[in-house]
């Protein structure tokens, strides 16, 4: 039969995230029930006062014909970004509370869940959405998750740049991802052909002056939810502000799911050359060394023996050995 994939990035990560979940809830309806008269019902609920467990337990069981427990084959998304989709602290001012209730977590029905994620975004309007599960609770049955962290900012990582070549070192993972993990033939010599991902692709800077506050107070994407060195005021502003953190903090009770780092991060690390990248939002390039705070707390953590975290190489196994660990005199 029909196999179900469901590809996106940024704030189409969102919407396929939260069509899976509105699929695990509700299933697939049988052509008769298709139309207006369903879809005002769920609009009707959807905009009603109850609690959000309440509005999917009604949709849940309305009186009507559907393919249930539908699985999913595979769920591909690169840095979903807020829980709407929308920009951070904008979208919960501006979208209506009658979207908050859409689902954007990881049901049992989802065979296959790849995330890319971007180590080096700093706008808060950028927050990352990973995966998470309640601590200590195992995940169902041959459910595959990867989460894995790439160099580069939110469309270094998804795409559209015109120095495509850190995106390409993610879009050929997923490609390889989703080939080993299900039946989804892709042409693989052609995609090959056209890729040419490298370490040393150009660092973008995604902060424009629309988004000129994450310049004098970035946000921090926690790896591993592992916190960079308490150096400066802002440092210090996070722990005493924590609903003005603008990190990626998990909530308790929580944890991610199997986060990972790409073999791409250590490697563009090691160059000691440095490596191209925007000085400013109007783009006039530099040669820097590539030292994201995050990514160093993580090396950190790793030497001081507190936590060592799972590297990927480029077929996207976890790596057991030879590891390009940064020396520790490259730490900050």
């Amino acid at each position: 039969g029909d196999e179900i994939f469901i590809f996106g990035f940024s704030r189409g990560a969102f919407t396929a995230r939260s069509l899976a979940g509105l699929i695990g809830l509700c299933g697939l309806l049988k052509p008769p029930y298709l139309g207006h008269p369903l879809q005002d019902d769920i609009a009707k609920i959807a905009s009603s006062d109850l609690s959000t467990e309440a509005k999917r337990t009604k949709i849940s069981t309305l009186d009507i014909e559907a393919h249930k427990d539908v699985p999913i084959e595979c769920v591909g998304v690169w840095d979903t970004v807020g829980s709407l989709g929308i920009p951070g602290d904008w979208g919960r001012l501006v979208i209506p509370k009658n979207y908050h209730f859409h689902d954007v977590q990881l049901g049992s029905n989802v065979r296959v869940a790849l995330h890319a994620m971007a180590i080096d975004e700093k706008r808060s309007a950028f927050s990352p959405t990973l995966w998470v599960k309640k601590k200590g609770a195992k995940l169902p049955d041959k459910q595959i998750v990867e989460q894995v962290w790439f160099p580069g900012v939110h469309s270094n990582v998804g795409g559209s740049y015109d120095d495509c070549r850190l995106s390409d070192i993610t879009l050929d993972w997923m490609a390889k991802r989703v080939t080993k993990h299900t039946g989804l033939k892709l042409d693989n010599p052609s995609l090959k052909a056209r890729l040419s991902p490298a370490i040393d692709g150009r660092g973008y800077e995604s902060r424009t002056k629309m988004y000129f506050s994450s310049h004098a107070y970035p946000y921090q994407r926690l790896i591993n939810q592992i916190a960079p060195e308490e150096k400066t005021l802002l440092d210090k502003l996070r722990l005493k502000c924590p609903k003005f953190d603008r990190r990626n903090i998990i909530p308790a009770g929580l944890e991610t799911i199997n986060e990972a780092i790409h073999v791409s991060a250590l490697e563009r690390w090691n160059i000691s050359t440095g490596v191209l990248h925007d000085n400013s939002s109007e783009g006039s390039l530099e040669r820097v060394l590539y030292r994201p705070p995050n990514l160093n707390a993580v090396f950190r953590a790793h030497y001081a023996g507190t936590h060592t975290p799972n590297i990927i190489n480029w077929s996207g196994a976890t790596m057991r050995k030879d590891i390009p660990w940064p020396g520790q005199s490259t730490l900050e």
